[in-house]
């Protein structure tokens, strides 16, 4: 929805270069997220971060393409695919982690 709603500032806050700063410039926040994540899914912290990346991955994409008109996702559309996403991965890590 903030991507939609509001484009310019969805652009200016994640689709900028980040190559100066890192994830370790706030590693309570990170901890906290892959601490829930092992906690909700039932994997280790190892698991956890993969998890998280490739979700962010994911929900980063589809925002993306909203930002930019690329395509105009419903919300009901846009639900049913970070679940998808969501359950596909919670699935896939409990029964034995990533697949190569």
């Amino acid at each position: 929805r903030f991507a939609k709603e509001e484009k310019e500032l969805f652009k200016l806050l994640f689709m900028r270069d980040r190559s100066q700063e890192s994830v370790k410039d706030n590693p309570e926040e990170m901890d906290a997220l892959i601490g829930l994540i092992s906690k909700q899914v039932g994997i280790d912290i190892e698991e956890a971060k993969s998890f998280y990346l490739e979700m962010w991955a994911f929900t980063h994409g589809i925002a993306s393409m909203i930002a930019t008109n690329y395509l105009d996702f419903d919300e009901a559309f846009v639900s049913r695919a970070l679940t998808d996403g969501y359950e596909g991965l919670k699935l896939r890590y409990k029964n034995g982690g990533r697949a190569e």
